[in-house]
């Protein structure tokens, strides 16, 4: 797992600083995170655990369970045009 970059690091350490007054600040978190960065590095989970004095476990299993999140950057879309097919006669 990469280290985080020092500017990733604190778009993270203030989301969480940001939300983690919240009730149930995790998901809040998660969302926030994925907005600002694509996605929630595994290198973040730490970081967001420590804010939410949460277990890094409780923080990787919400990430795993929940289909929206994810834990990879997205990969680009390549869109092809094909013309479209002829009728067969």
């Amino acid at each position: 797992m990469p280290p985080l970059d020092s500017k990733t690091q604190d778009t993270v350490s203030g989301i969480v600083a940001r939300l983690k007054e919240l009730p149930g600040a995790l998901l809040p978190v998660l969302h926030a995170v994925q907005d600002a960065l694509g996605y929630v590095p595994p290198a973040a989970v730490p970081l967001i655990a420590d804010g939410l004095n949460l277990s890094r476990a409780d923080v990787h299993g919400v990430i795993s369970f929940y289909h929206y999140f994810r834990a990879h950057q997205p990969g680009r879309h390549i869109y092809i045009c094909a013309a479209p097919r002829r009728a067969s006669p």
